[in-house]
């Protein structure tokens, strides 16, 4: 049996600032990441424990050794990219940012932001109850298609500025081998 740290004590204040805060305790095993942190933990302990020894002196076994570990410790940091990466949904792994703490973040935030817990009905009424929230939508999409289609044509004329000569004359200029490459 384990003891829980995961408690929280808060203000009625601080609950009406913050309205869909939550504490959600998932079992250790539930979490698809959970065994990939214990192994990046264990493989980071072991190279520091080999570099230590290493600097004692000169070891072939530890140095190959440690040289394995280090392989695998970036096979894992490389799985947890992807993980939070595929969590994300961002592409900015081709661009270059190798930070998973900003994937996590974006994932929290998408998450948070695509979860409804309650709409106002058509009398301005807030409504939480989940099976009426379900027939709200329902209705909501079922008028949305049923309705007559009016036509609005896009005016786009005044939408965007003009481009200056310059700006066209670099958009049509043909890049050099060494801006391609």
């Amino acid at each position: 049996m384990g003891v829980r740290l995961d408690k929280s004590l808060i203000s009625l204040d601080w609950r009406l600032m913050f309205q869909d805060a939550m504490i959600v305790h998932l079992g250790w095993m539930k979490s698809g990441h959970m065994p990939l942190l214990l192994r990046k933990a264990y493989l980071k302990n072991e190279l520091e424990r080999l570099d230590i020894r290493r600097g004692v002196g000169i070891d072939s076994f530890l140095d190959s050794k440690y040289s394995s570990i280090w392989k695998e410790y970036e096979q894992v940091l490389a799985k947890e990219e992807v993980h939070w990466y595929t969590k994300s949904k961002a592409k900015w792994l081709h661009l270059g940012d190798r930070n998973p703490k900003s994937f996590h973040g974006v994932t929290i935030i998408r998450r948070r932001r695509n979860r409804y817990d309650m709409i106002k009905d058509g009398d301005g009424n807030w409504v939480v109850d989940s099976e009426k929230l379900e027939e709200m939508a329902t209705k909501f999409y079922k008028d949305l298609y049923t309705k007559d289609f009016i036509y609005l044509p896009l005016v786009t004329s005044h939408a965007f500025p003009k481009l200056r000569d310059e700006a066209r004359e670099e958009l049509r200029r043909i890049p050099s081998l060494r801006e391609i490459y």
